[in-house]
C-alpha cells in the first residue's frame, strides 16, 4: 500500500471527525451550537444546555444563558476581559469544590 492511499484514508477519517451537528435552542434564547455527533445531551444545574463526549465527561461543550442589563455586547467588555472573568469564576468554583470536598473528609 502506497503513502497516497494511507493519506487518503487519514484525510477521510479526519474529515469525518470534523463533521459537526447543529443544535438550535428550542427555548429560543438566541443561540445555535455546533457539536460533534458523538456528544450526548446531559443535564446539569445552571446549564441551559450541555453536551458531553461519551465516556469522557471532561470533554464537553455547553451554554449558560443569564439575563444581563446591558444594551450592547461592547458594554460587556473585550473578549479578553470576558474570558478572563470567566476563567476567574471557574477557578473560584474549583477551589470551593476542593475545599468542600476536603471538609467532607474531616
Amino acid at each position: 500500500m502506497g503513502h497516497g492511499q494511507i493519506w487518503s484514508r487519514t484525510a477521510i477519517l479526519a474529515n469525518e471527525e470534523l463533521k459537526l451537528e447543529r443544535y438550535m435552542d428550542p427555548q429560543q434564547q438566541g443561540f445555535t451550537l455546533l457539536k460533534p455527533p458523538t456528544y450526548t445531551k446531559e443535564e446539569k444545574a445552571g446549564a441551559t444546555v450541555l453536551f458531553e463526549e461519551m465516556k469522557k465527561a471532561s470533554n464537553n461543550v455547553g451554554v449558560v444563558v443569564n439575563p444581563v442589563r446591558l444594551n450592547t455586547l461592547t458594554e460587556f467588555g473585550t473578549p479578553e476581559f470576558v474570558a478572563d472573568k470567566l476563567i476567574q469564576g471557574e477557578k473560584r468554583k474549583l477551589k470551593l469544590t476542593s475545599l468542600l470536598g476536603n471538609a467532607a473528609l474531616v
